[in-house]
Parts: C-alpha cells; sequence; structure tokens
C-alpha cells in the first residue's frame, strides 16, 4: 500500500460528477455512474489518515496508541533534542491491563475496585536488554512521534 493524495482523488471525483456536455444518452448512463463516484467521494472523506512511514506526529495532533512502541523526538529544558523509543501510557491503566511490567515507583494511585495500582501516565521509553526494568519515564518534553519501521525480512 502507499499513501495518495485523498484530496486530488476526491477533486477528481467531484470534477467527474460536474463535467458538461454529454448527450441525453450518456447523461442517462451517468445517473448510475454519478451515484458511484457520489460513493466513492463519500467514502474517501470517511477514510482514516494513514501515517506514512518516516513521517513525524506532532504529540499535539494525535497520541499514538496505548503502549504501542514508537520512534520519540525529545527535547531536554535546556534545549538539546534527542530521539529515542518509547511509547504512551494514557490516564486510566492499570498495572494489570498493561503489557509492561511496572515497579511500584511508578504507580502513584492505588484503585480500591480492582485492587491495583494506575500506571502514572505519561511518556515511556523503552529498554529491552535491562531485564525486569523495561521502561524508564521521559521527564523531558516528547514533542513529535513516528511508527516504527518493519523489522528487516528474512536476509536481516
Amino acid at each position: 500500500m502507499r499513501p495518495i493524495d485523498g484530496d486530488y482523488i476526491s477533486d477528481a471525483l467531484e470534477a467527474e460528477l460536474c463535467r458538461e456536455g454529454d448527450d441525453l444518452e450518456d447523461r442517462q448512463w451517468a445517473y448510475g455512474y454519478a451515484a458511484g463516484v457520489s460513493f466513492a467521494v463519500r467514502k474517501l472523506a470517511e477514510a482514516p489518515t494513514l501515517t506514512p512511514p518516516n513521517e513525524w506526529v506532532s504529540v499535539e495532533e494525535r497520541l499514538p496508541d496505548a503502549e504501542k512502541e514508537v520512534r520519540l523526538f525529545c527535547v531536554t529544558p535546556n534545549g538539546y533534542k534527542y530521539q529515542c523509543q518509547g511509547f504512551y501510557v494514557p490516564p486510566g491503566m492499570r498495572r494489570d491491563d498493561s503489557d509492561y511490567s511496572w515497579d511500584w515507583e511508578c504507580c502513584d494511585q492505588y484503585d480500591e475496585d480492582s485492587d491495583d495500582y494506575f500506571v502514572n501516565p505519561g511518556w515511556y521509553e523503552s529498554s529491552h536488554n535491562w531485564d525486569e526494568y523495561s521502561a524508564f519515564g521521559i521527564a523531558d518534553k516528547v514533542t513529535y512521534w513516528m511508527p516504527l519501521p518493519e523489522p528487516p525480512g528474512k536476509e536481516g
């Protein structure tokens, strides 16, 4: 699949609907055609926006799915910029509902109804080689994120 310019397709379909100068026989055929084009225009408008690979998404625009590992772009208080791999934890996620093994220091609020702790919401950097410690809170400002690339094929 390749990302395309949906606005271009929508404009082309709209222009096709407004075409003039057809004779009556063409117009009768065009009624069914126009209904199909109208349907395509509506469906195109409803289609979800895909984030193409290698395209940064502002955290102001939208956040990644909960606990989905992504590439992060961060800025320290003194302006140093860096990238890391991490994920976002939304408010209301309990330890038992998480895919990660959370230490108590990442869980300040207790939920009596579920007898479990809520994971502190925010951004976390992933670590895959520290045994029990699989994530660390990010104190810096996360400004952008992007999906991770696909892993290499069989030869990689």
